[in-house]
């Protein structure tokens, strides 16, 4: 599903390079590890990230 995203936004920014987009990789928490599996984690970090005209961040 990640990459069916990351293949939609690239598809969309070309589209529309005026499109601005935000991700929101919550991929930890508090306790040790991901909260998603790993190939998620993945996507979203080169993929997602790089597209992202915003990207958050969350503090604990």
């Amino acid at each position: 599903m990640a990459l069916m995203v990351a293949d939609f936004l690239a598809e969309a920014k070309a589209v529309n390079p005026t499109l601005t987009s935000l991700c929101d990789p919550w991929w930890a928490d508090t306790a040790p590890g991901l909260n998603v599996p790993e190939a998620i984690a993945d996507v979203m970090r080169d993929q997602l990230l790089p597209m992202a005209d915003i990207a958050t961040t969350r503090l604990n």
